[in-house]
């Protein structure tokens, strides 16, 4: 079983972009919902659902979420460049990782992100950098994309 389903939407998205994939397959959870929208915000995927399934206890048939389809983006029509290579996880469950508002605004100002983004877990819910940087809030660390 799956502890970490965070750090498996990233290695699933990341597996499905090198080998030129159109969908990637996720497990469902609320985080990566966040995630994924946030994704899409940026036009890192092109968008994504949820894939309901069928269980059926003593009688009772109930429909829940288990996975969601993303659909990802290239860049290029002949040399299929991924846009979603370059995510790494910062904050795990062993280890989390969490920034003040100050050290939020020195990453806003930072020239080395190449127009990179920056992914905080704060009270806001999951936002950019710049985002916390606005609303002047900090937050647990979560992922880092690189152009």
């Amino acid at each position: 079983m799956l502890t970490d389903l965070t750090s498996s939407l990233i290695c699933n998205l990341q597996n499905s972009s090198r080998v030129f994939q159109s969908h990637s397959l996720v497990p469902y959870n609320s985080m990566n919902l966040s995630i994924l929208a946030c994704l899409k915000k940026h036009v890192l995927i092109e968008g994504f659902s949820a894939l309901y399934e069928d269980k059926t206890f003593k009688s009772k048939k109930t429909c829940s979420p288990s996975k969601i389809q993303v659909k990802l983006v290239y860049d290029g029509l002949n040399f299929r460049k991924a846009r979603i290579l370059k995510i790494k996880r910062i904050s795990k469950p062993g280890h989390r990782i969490y920034l003040s508002y100050n050290q939020v605004k020195n990453f806003a100002k930072m020239k080395t992100l190449n127009g990179g983004l920056v992914l905080i877990l704060s009270s806001f819910g999951l936002i950019t950098h710049l985002e916390a940087a606005k609303f002047k809030v900090g937050g647990e660390l979560l992922l880092f994309y690189t152009l």
